[in-house]
């Protein structure tokens, strides 16, 4: 099956950014959105090696999916023919090399982020680098937490490719290889982004997506919450981590708020959270009326 591609944009606006892709929960590619950062000059394989050659890592077997821990140095003295069989992922920069966070800038129309009001103890690190070598992949999957990211890719090419499951169960979408060049079992609807360095990917909360690196290639995403994916996981950050006290947080910081750009900003952001979740109420309500109805039918 065929894949399309991704809508791709050089320049787009932060609000024609939010209105076709954020707030609809759309992947799209930013042409050349992180080539003023730093880091793309910067971060070199002998810098890095140089720097961080002692910094542990995790690995990903591409073959298995089994992770091992090395040093970075180590991976990237790798021979020719051990390159394609082991990706680092999750490379943790505040852990590990926080100074490196002066080199990368957020991007234009994701400086929303309500991760910051989760309770530190319980915050997870939400931004990583990921090194492959050439044919280097992971597995299909669906981002932590019902949160949305962004992917710079600072050297060399990678492809996303994004997957439309249908009702397919989970566990068979996670074994899937969506990168086979004959693929068994169920097809799924694809759409593929093409990633060249300088360029920045948006995915949305809830979509499966997978990762191969067609070159070696260096890239850096950030996970974080706003109001475009408040409600994909809504029971998650309502209940565990007090989305409604984030809410009535940031509906009070509007009110404060004087920069007339940053308010705007928040409040669409706001906007969709609060239109998501009384949307889902609504069609919850119809649900369980119903089901009331129904129960109330057998009853009589």
């Amino acid at each position: 099956m065929t894949s399309a591609a991704v809508d791709e944009h050089r320049g787009l606006g932060e609000y024609e950014l939010f209105e076709r892709y954020v707030g609809t929960s759309t992947p799209v590619i930013l042409r050349g959105a992180i080539d003023h950062w730093p880091a793309r000059r910067k971060w070199t394989r002998t810098f890095l090696r140089e720097r961080y050659g002692d910094a542990e890592i995790e690995l990903s077997s591409t073959e298995t999916a089994e992770r091992t821990v090395g040093r970075l140095r180590d991976y990237l003295a790798l021979p020719e023919r051990e390159r394609a069989k082991w990706y680092l992922c999750d490379w943790n920069v505040r852990q590990q090399c926080a100074e490196l966070l002066d080199d990368i800038v957020t991007p234009d129309g994701f400086e929303i982020d309500w991760m910051r009001h989760v309770p530190r103890e319980e915050r997870p690190d939400m931004l990583w680098i990921y090194i492959g070598h050439a044919g280097t992949r992971g597995p299909l999957h669906v981002d932590n937490y019902g949160t949305s990211a962004w992917l710079g890719v600072l050297r060399g090419e990678k492809l996303v490719r994004f997957v439309e499951p249908g009702d397919t169960p989970a566990d068979e979408l996670q074994a899937a290889d969506v990168f086979a060049t004959r693929r068994r079992g169920r097809a799924f609807p694809m759409r593929d982004a093409h990633l060249r360095a300088g360029d920045l990917l948006f995915v949305p909360a809830g979509c499966w997506h997978a990762a191969m690196n067609p070159t070696y290639c260096l890239s850096v995403t950030a996970n974080f919450l706003d109001g475009a994916n408040l409600s994909a996981n809504r029971s998650f950050w309502l209940q565990r981590w007090h989305g409604r006290s984030i809410l009535a947080g940031e509906i009070d910081r509007l009110a404060r708020t004087r920069n007339a750009a940053a308010r705007a900003r928040l409040a669409r952001h706001l906007s969709r959270a609060v239109d998501g979740w009384q949307a889902e109420l609504a069609a919850e309500q119809e649900a369980l009326e119903e089901l009331a109805a129904r129960l109330r039918s057998h009853g009589s």
